[in-house]
């Protein structure tokens, strides 16, 4: 299949949508600022990787003609002759459902609480999502206080209370307003800026509510997996209902990992093992010995409720105490502003705050 037919086939894909709404080649840097066409020739792209998302690399770049730099994500859509996706249209019709889902999931969120979507540009042979950049990653920043810090110290409760904060009411915009699931966090879809910004990112795996997914599709990162996703039969063309108590167990795996400064199932020497202990082991909660808040504490801890039947929605736990006390945002952008500057980062050492 030549490369301009794999152009032509996506772009009909995404053009037979309701309204006409795929616009390539342009882009739009806020719900107020005009609509700028482009061109390949308009952006410089840095040697930088920012990290892989869903199925493509994303790379700092800047759109010359303003100076605005960005996010690019490069997503291949014309494939190798030896690939599944060039051998098979059903597979190739999968990876561009992808993309497409991804595409309209960034374009429909304006919250403050996800990354924003400028647009997408058809470049030789990749789509490129244009999106808002950030700074660094919860991962980035857990690290940086390990290094810096002593073994005995913790995670600043404050930060932690407010990244978890922040990524729940993205999940609860995502499900209310545009009806999809992450099924994909985890420390590094956390993103933070230096203007004390937390948000979520990479719809690549997202899923509308109201769909069910063959479960031998990629659908999230292993150590990261709630027990029922786990406990499926992979390889066969089982589906089942995705509902946000999955998401829910990811960020309860995530919370805890930032506040040990590592992955509870760091110990296990194969991701078969780590898959066991989730599944037949007791939930990795915090525990009241590692110096946490009650509040902190009560919130995890029904993130990481093994029987979904019996862990919280994402519309209860937001009525959670935690979440009620970090309600104002610019207050928590103001911390976060904070924790983020190194000056001030490398001034607390160990003196971590509580709340």
């Amino acid at each position: 299949m030549a490369k301009f037919s794999y152009i032509v086939e996506f772009f009909d894909m995404m053009t037979n949508q309701e309204n006409d709404e795929f616009h390539p080649n342009e882009l739009r840097f806020s719900k107020d600022s005009p609509v700028i066409r482009c061109s390949s020739d308009d952006f410089e792209v840095f040697s930088q990787h920012l990290g892989s998302g869903g199925f493509g690399t994303v790379m700092k770049a800047k759109h010359i003609p303003t100076g605005a730099l960005l996010a690019a994500k490069f997503q291949p859509i014309v494939f190798d002759p030896k690939s599944d996706e060039a051998k098979d249209p059903l597979t190739r019709a999968r990876t561009y459902k992808l993309l497409k889902r991804e595409i309209n999931g960034l374009r429909k969120a304006e919250s403050p609480y996800v990354t924003a979507y400028y647009g997408i540009m058809m470049v030789e042979k990749f789509v490129v999502i244009c999106m808002e950049i950030m700074d660094y990653t919860a991962s980035n920043l857990y690290k940086r206080m390990k290094l810096e810090n002593d073994k005995t110290a913790r995670f600043d409760e404050k930060a932690l209370s407010i990244i978890a904060t922040n990524i729940l009411k993205a999940l609860l915009y995502l499900k209310q307003e545009i009806h999809l699931l992450h099924r994909d966090v985890k420390p590094s879809n956390i993103l933070l800026n230096y203007q004390g910004d937390v948000k979520l990112s990479d719809l690549g795996l997202a899923v509308y509510l109201d769909t069910t997914t063959p479960m031998n599709v990629a659908a999230g990162t292993t150590i990261y997996m709630a027990p029922e996703i786990l406990d499926q039969p992979f390889g066969k063309n089982v589906k089942m209902e995705f509902n946000s108590q999955a998401d829910l167990w990811s960020l309860g795996i995530t919370l805890v990992e930032i506040a040990r400064f590592q992955h509870p199932y760091y110990n296990c020497i194969s991701m078969v093992e780590a898959i066991f202990s989730t599944l037949l082991g007791d939930p990795p909660i915090l525990r009241e010995d590692e110096g946490y808040t009650e509040d902190l504490l009560y919130l995890v801890n029904n993130c990481l409720i093994k029987d979904p039947t019996m862990r919280p929605r994402v519309e209860r736990i937001v009525e959670m105490k935690l979440v009620k006390k970090f309600d104002d945002l610019d207050r928590n952008k103001e911390y976060m502003k904070k924790i983020g500057n190194p000056v001030y980062f490398n001034s607390i050492t160990a003196k971590f705050t509580t709340i």
